[in-house]
């Protein structure tokens, strides 16, 4: 099995959960899964802490936006109300209370044909070249997906969310159809033995 940290709660895996928490491109490319335990609770600490946060960032932006565009005191009290929302969610009580009530790891069993990259225990800050922390990950899934590929297989990356220094295998992962947890296959398993 591979792991997924996450600070949602579901059943299954769905190509709509792409990107939905680091925002980065490449995790928006796929679903991501690691081997590594420590790796995969380090994502979902960072998912729960700092998910909802990134989440209104980006609706910020965007009032914000509109905002300057129609010069109008409505817009600009909507992104005044969205960033004291964003100041009471970064507290250190309701931060740590997101952890307690919201990290959690996913367990899933992935299938499928793919391009395997061995990234020599480096980051993925350390692969690219042109100051864009995502580009060398974006590569490789773009080569994926041009060799007609159902993902890419990370071998010896680091990159875990406030870990150093730990390679672990990556899985990133085009379609959720590929994809299965637990609770999938011990519905398969039931039915089957009926």
């Amino acid at each position: 099995p591979v792991l997924h940290g996450t600070s949602e709660k579901f059943d299954t895996f769905g190509n709509e959960m792409k990107g939905s928490i680091t925002g980065a491109q490449s995790a928006k490319g796929a679903i991501w899964f690691t081997d590594d335990p420590a790796t995969a609770k380090a994502y979902s600490v960072y998912a729960a802490e700092s998910g909802s946060i990134n989440k209104l960032l980006e609706q910020q932006k965007v009032l914000e936006k509109v905002a300057q565009k129609s010069g109008k005191q409505s817009d600009w009290a909507k992104v005044d109300k969205l960033t004291q929302e964003i100041d009471d969610l970064g507290g250190y009580d309701a931060t740590y209370q997101r952890r307690l009530d919201n990290a959690n790891v996913k367990e899933a069993v992935i299938k499928g044909d793919f391009l395997t990259v061995d990234a020599k225990g480096k980051s993925p800050q350390e692969m690219s070249k042109d100051g864009n922390i995502d580009s060398w990950l974006q590569t490789q899934l773009d080569k994926g997906k041009a060799m007609g590929k159902d993902g890419v297989k990370f071998v010896n990356l680091d990159d875990a969310v406030g870990l150093y220094n730990r390679p672990a295998t990556h899985y990133a992962i085009f379609d959720a159809k590929n994809v299965q947890t637990k609770s999938q296959l011990t519905d398969i398993w039931n039915k089957a033995n009926k």
